[in-house]
């Protein structure tokens, strides 16, 4: 069995794109980096994804605070965007690698038959894959626990496997800095008004609870002494004007700040809230490293999976209120009301 302290390299493949992978897939480094504190690690990918941008520098390439702990090196080292890695059995059979470079240890984040094996043919000692029921990998957790279904279990069952001891207790909340929560402040300033968050979009539509549902929401939390307080991405800015319309009274501090909107920015407005309500998408996973009451609206994806990490995180699916469903507008307006006003 690997000796952590004898493992210098290694390399963590994953082709996850989003910006909720990206706040996820830090959690899971986090807990990485504590069983591993001295390794290299390198992120692989097929594609250019969240690894790369730059707003995510204090997250992955700055030395690493981990539970208040500072550590010599960052949660990635490196970075390696190798579109040819291949993930069909075509690549996988008449592919040569693209990655000569020998790793003490792989660890594989895809999931299926043969991407896994493709990461897999990258030189190495010990290689670790919770694929197909970890048939691919060479350790597995020492807890025996091989098929958890919530993403956060996975990771460190990820992170057992690979150091062949309970996995390290991950690091949910973000690096916010003075500036975003002092900004934060001047866009909410009232401490003695409940802000509640309203998260109307997602990065598929199919997962957004009717803007409707919204509006009528936010008049009854209105009518109730509530603030609401819409959290528009960029992808949603042509609701500005409708919602300025229909809740004039409600705030946008996204759409008020002089500040770059960030992922950071985000988080310090979650900060100022007293709850908030959102569909499965990234800024329910931002809002959740707050540790603020957090209600995520689910319809066609699982609520058992895709929970946040947080411990004040309650779920609602459409399924909860007609059977079989997947229509996030089965979710019904005065449940997501009350569950909020307590």
């Amino acid at each position: 069995m690997p000796n952590p302290s004898n493992i210098q390299t290694i390399l963590v493949s994953s082709n996850k794109g989003g910006l909720g992978d990206a706040i996820r897939e830090r959690v899971f480094l986090s807990s990485l980096r504590q069983a591993f504190p001295n390794a290299e690690i390198t992120y692989l990918t097929r594609k250019k994804n969240w690894h790369s941008n730059s707003m995510f520098d204090s997250l992955v390439r700055k030395p690493a605070m981990i539970h208040g702990k500072q550590y010599k090196r960052p949660l990635i080292d490196k970075i390696i965007i190798e579109k040819s890695l291949g993930r069909t059995l075509k690549e996988l059979l008449f592919n040569s690698c693209p990655v000569k470079t020998k790793y003490d240890l792989i660890i594989a984040m895809e999931r299926g038959l043969f991407p896994p094996l493709c990461v897999k043919k990258i030189p190495h000692t010990w290689f670790v894959s919770y694929s197909m029921f970890w048939i691919f990998s060479d350790l597995k957790p020492i807890s025996k626990k091989l098929n958890e279904t919530h993403i956060l279990d996975k990771y460190y069952s990820i992170v057992e496997a690979a150091s062949q001891k309970p996995a390290p207790e991950a690091d949910f909340s973000l690096p916010v800095s003075s500036e975003d929560l002092n900004e934060a402040k001047l866009l909410l300033p009232d401490t003695k008004k409940k802000y509640i968050g309203q998260v109307p979009g997602a990065g598929d539509k199919s997962k957004s609870w009717a803007l409707e549902k919204h509006i009528e929401l936010a008049s009854k939390l209105y009518d109730e002494g509530y603030i609401p307080v819409f959290i528009l991405g960029p992808n949603e800015t042509e609701w500005f004007d409708i919602l300025q319309k229909e809740v004039p009274f409600a705030k946008f501090p996204l759409q008020e700040t002089k500040q770059e909107s960030s992922v950071f920015l985000t988080a310090a407005i979650g900060e100022r809230l007293s709850a908030a309500v959102s569909n499965d998408c990234g800024t329910t996973h931002i809002l959740a490293s707050t540790e603020i009451p957090l209600i995520t609206l689910f319809g066609r994806t699982s609520a058992e999976k895709n929970i946040p990490f947080s411990k004040n995180a309650i779920t609602l699916s459409a399924s909860d209120f007609v059977k079989g469903s997947k229509n996030m507008n089965d979710i019904p307006v005065d449940y997501v009301f009350n569950q909020l006003r307590n």
